[in-house]
């Protein structure tokens, strides 16, 4: 005896089965780093937690200053060399 198979139900087998694997791929470690996080948080004191994100605060807003001023420098110094370059030329001008 032969038994027919539809072509939708094997198409829809052969993606449930892809998609279910690619699903497993990326669900297992997302829900391991949400059982971590969940754990340190749960054993930390609101305290703890304030102190935790006050030190990443400031570190953020280190980086942030120290980016603004770096290019404010890079952007005065340019400003200065082309005033410079520009000053040079036409004193080299006035001494021919």
């Amino acid at each position: 005896m032969c038994t027919f198979i539809h072509k939708s139900r094997v198409n829809s087998f052969l993606l449930t089965s892809i998609y279910g694997f690619i699903m497993d791929k990326y669900s297992s470690p997302i829900s391991y780093f949400w059982g971590a996080l969940c754990t340190l948080l749960g054993a930390l004191s609101l305290n703890d937690i304030a102190v935790i994100i006050g030190i990443l605060l400031s570190i953020v807003t280190f980086i942030i200053n120290w980016l603004y001023r770096r290019r404010d420098f890079l952007h005065k110094k340019k400003l200065r060399e082309d005033y410079y370059a520009k000053y040079s030329q036409d004193r080299n001008r006035r001494d021919l």
